[in-house]
């Protein structure tokens, strides 16, 4: 049997915040409209996921898995008018917990092909803060939620010689989307505690609720540490 330790991965695409990018065209479409410039409009846009993974194997081609990680994007959006400013920070926070299965496909003598199957839970955070010069305090949207989603991922793994250490790439993709995330504050008004939050369409101004998209492709590197066995 054994127990394997890996160490953080690098994802090549992050979450997608659909919602977001809305939420801030809606600011610039109105500031314009009323003689503001927009001077950045950079929301959250995906992230770069780290992460660990434990591995048992029951047999030399078959192991569960359990994992962990966490990500973290943040967002800006600024405007100006002759005597004021205007400024959006958005930050959008993720972790999950992952449960799964690993089978070995082919077996050479210095590396290995395998398949994973894997369920994970997110937690999202959605933190931001609206302030415009001259006038007291700053306004805050607060909000969150939880997703079952999962993840199908193809592999490989080559062992380095004489070393219980090993080389781990993966090419995956992930399934798991918030359709509206929970409000724990809305400074705002726009939406009310423990209802979604809320959106606009920048072209209609129609609120709709927030999304957060947690699927998607990844790619992802890795260094595995055998702690029982060799291999």
């Amino acid at each position: 049997m054994r127990l394997t330790l890996a160490t953080p991965r690098l994802h090549l695409r992050g979450l997608g915040f659909e919602g977001i990018g809305e939420w801030y065209d809606s600011w610039a479409r109105e500031d314009e409209a009323f003689g503001w410039t927009v001077e950045e409009n950079s929301p959250p846009n995906g992230a770069i996921p780290y992460g660990v993974k434990l591995k048992y194997g029951l047999s030399p081609r078959f192991s569960v898995t359990a994992s962990a990680g966490a990500l973290s994007s943040t967002g800006k959006y600024a405007s100006s008018i002759a005597w004021a400013d205007f400024t959006i920070d958005t930050t959008v926070s993720a972790t999950f917990l992952g449960v799964g299965v690993q089978t070995v496909l082919l077996d050479p003598p210095d590396f290995n092909l395998f398949a994973e199957l894997e369920a994970r839970c997110w937690t999202v955070t959605y933190d931001e803060s609206l302030q415009e010069t001259g006038l007291p305090g700053v306004d805050k949207r607060e909000a969150g939620g939880r997703k079952i989603g999962g993840a199908l991922v193809i592999g490989g793994e080559y062992f380095l010689p004489k070393k219980p250490i090993s080389i781990i790439g993966k090419v995956g993709y992930r399934i798991g989307k918030l359709e509206q995330i929970e409000t724990k504050r809305d400074d705002l008004g726009d939406s009310a505690v423990g209802e979604p939050l809320q959106t606009f369409d920048p072209d209609t101004f129609d609120a709709k609720d927030m999304q957060i998209d947690l699927g998607g492709w990844e790619i992802s590197l890795g260094v595995c540490f055998s702690i029982f066995a060799n291999r």
